[in-house]
């Protein structure tokens, strides 16, 4: 956490959002290892040591699983997190399970489904979790296309506009934030999560609630793509981005997201 505060203070990030992973999900070999004391003691030293210099919010990226509705609400209740981040990784259907988020296992789920057939339970589940209220933001939107496209070519939203349009209803309604996560930029789609047919469908819907943010897993990582992620947003018809403190959204101007020092972003993929 450490290091991460100290390259979003080089990059000149006014804020910065710590994210862990918590799932209950027992198909994850992770599930139940969150460590909520280790990971506040973390954030509040890095906001002692570094809150002067750019902002820190404790955030968390909670895996939903509709059989955890209820330890899931118990550990957001528990703890002081700024936003929780709902997000869908496991899906499953009469055939079978498979984990969006890890190769192993994932290419036979792809393998022997057709498009739909493949991606349908993934956007059942996500809808699952907006109406569960757990979540002030859905992450990475249509993360099912990460190794998807790979078997089926670039995600085609207009396939699935119907599920969409109803879940991003149901996210406006409720006051839900939607991610623009740039890691899909430099990952097999080549493109941000989500895809901005869909971010403009949100904004049409009467959205206003987007964040932003690079999904770093290493330190290197901290601030790539977010320009573009930006742009991305503004070009669906977004009029300003969103940050939350103690689960209250806050506007943020277009401006607070821009790098005084560019991040170098490695060349997105292209498609194949």
């Amino acid at each position: 956490m450490e290091a991460v505060c100290l390259r979003a203070i080089e990059l000149g990030v006014e804020e910065i959002g710590f994210t862990d992973h918590a799932t209950f999900d027992p198909h994850d070999p992770h599930a139940g290892l969150f460590d909520a004391t280790g990971y506040f003691d973390e954030i509040d030293y890095a906001r002692e040591r570094y809150g002067q210099q750019v902002i820190i919010r404790a955030g968390l990226e909670m895996d939903y699983s509709p059989d955890c509705d209820k330890v899931i609400r118990t550990l957001l209740e528990a703890h002081p997190f700024d936003f929780v981040l709902g997000s869908v990784h496991i899906v499953e259907d009469e055939h079978g399970w498979a984990n969006f988020a890890h190769e192993p296992g994932v290419s036979g789920w792809f393998a022997s489904r057709d498009e739909r057939a493949a991606y349908l339970p993934y956007f059942r589940r996500l809808e699952e979790a907006v109406h569960s209220g757990l979540f002030d933001v859905i992450a990475h939107f249509d993360l099912a296309k990460w190794h998807g496209v790979e078997f089926y070519g670039p995600f085609q939203p207009e396939l699935f506009a119907a599920e969409t349009e109803s879940i991003l209803a149901t996210m406006v309604e409720r006051g839900i934030g939607l991610e623009v996560n740039a890691s899909g930029l430099f990952q097999p789609p080549a493109e941000p999560y989500p895809v901005l047919d869909i971010v403009q469908r949100y904004a049409a819907a009467g959205g206003t609630l987007v964040t932003v943010g690079s999904d770093a897993h290493h330190t290197a990582q901290v601030g790539q793509g977010i320009e573009r992620a930006v742009a991305l947003a503004r070009l669906a018809g977004i009029r300003h981005l969103t940050s939350f403190h103690q689960r209250r959204a806050q506007p943020r101007p277009f401006t607070s997201f821009r790098l005084s020092t560019p991040a170098m972003d490695p060349e997105p993929l292209r498609w194949r």
